[in-house]
């Protein structure tokens, strides 16, 4: 099968651990999308298997699974589940797809490498909890990062620059877009701007706080937007003609596209840290 390396379509969501509503995802985007990238994954037993040491079995923890997909998640530490992964289509195979936990070895930032030639495009996922854990990680670490072509996620941080509905501009967003500054990212308004995440609490109005960053030289406005999917699936609901994924509270997170389109010139790189790749860690394997 040839790989269209020029157009890589990125769809990125926080499910809310809806286990189910992951599994209706995996099932309906495989044709659509080359890269899933989940914030906030489900992260539960599935089954037992069989165990020397255990007579009722260990327990396979994990996300769901689909055979169209490569399945691509860091290991839990400490028994914290993850909260970013992501889902690469086989279709990129041929571009090796990575995790690069050489790189960020960090349960909420996920970064996966794909290869061509002697070119390496590197994407990021970012989950950033209230105590913006996240970004305070990536302000510290930022030198020491190559070059990106995307950055995304759901990075819990409100500002005037992306929010009309907002009057402040703090130093959450200030600390963002000054990371992104410094990997030659800028943050992509969709071409239907709107709010991201809808509350539970009727007193507190919708938000933006779901954010795309993409390379500086790249305009791809025309091709990220907030879509319209799965209306009437089970543990969604629709707001405004846009997917939310219930979270248990009522809440819900829209969902945002993007697409990548290869710079024509190549990469343009930063001091670019080496090391090994990093394949899917996989659940179930048994040494």
């Amino acid at each position: 099968m040839v790989v269209r390396t020029n157009d890589i379509r990125v769809y990125s969501h926080n499910v809310a651990k809806n286990y189910l509503y992951l599994d209706v995802l995996l099932e309906t985007l495989y044709n659509d999308f080359d890269v899933l990238f989940i914030q906030e994954p489900p992260w539960r037993t599935i089954r037992q298997v069989p165990s020397s040491s255990n007579k009722e079995g260990d327990d396979v923890i994990r996300a769901p699974m689909h055979p169209e997909w490569l399945y691509m998640v860091r290991p839990p530490q400490n028994d914290q589940a993850p909260r970013v992964m992501a889902f690469v289509s086989k279709r990129l195979e041929k571009l090796r797809p990575s995790m690069r936990t050489d790189v960020i070895d960090h349960c909420d930032i996920f970064i996966l490498s794909l290869f061509q030639g002697n070119d390496t495009y590197n994407l990021m996922n970012v989950y950033s909890d209230d105590d913006k854990t996240a970004i305070l990680y990536l302000r510290d670490h930022v030198d020491e990062l190559p070059s990106f072509h995307y950055m995304g996620g759901d990075f819990n941080v409100h500002s005037s620059v992306w929010d009309p509905e907002v009057t402040h501009h703090r130093w959450a967003a200030i600390t963002l877009l000054e990371i992104a500054a410094d990997l030659d990212l800028e943050r992509t308004e969709p071409s239907n701007p709107g709010p991201t995440f809808i509350s539970h609490n009727a007193d507190l109005r919708p938000s933006v706080i779901d954010l795309m960053f993409h390379r500086i030289s790249e305009s791809v406005r025309s091709r990220t937007r907030r879509t319209s999917r799965f209306k009437g699936t089970n543990g969604s609901y629709s707001v405004d003609h846009n997917n939310c994924s219930r979270l248990g509270d009522g809440s819900c997170h829209q969902t945002i596209n993007y697409t990548w389109i290869r710079c024509r010139e190549g990469i343009h790189r930063r001091s670019q840290k080496r090391g090994p790749s990093h394949c899917a860690w996989d659940p179930e394997h048994r040494s």
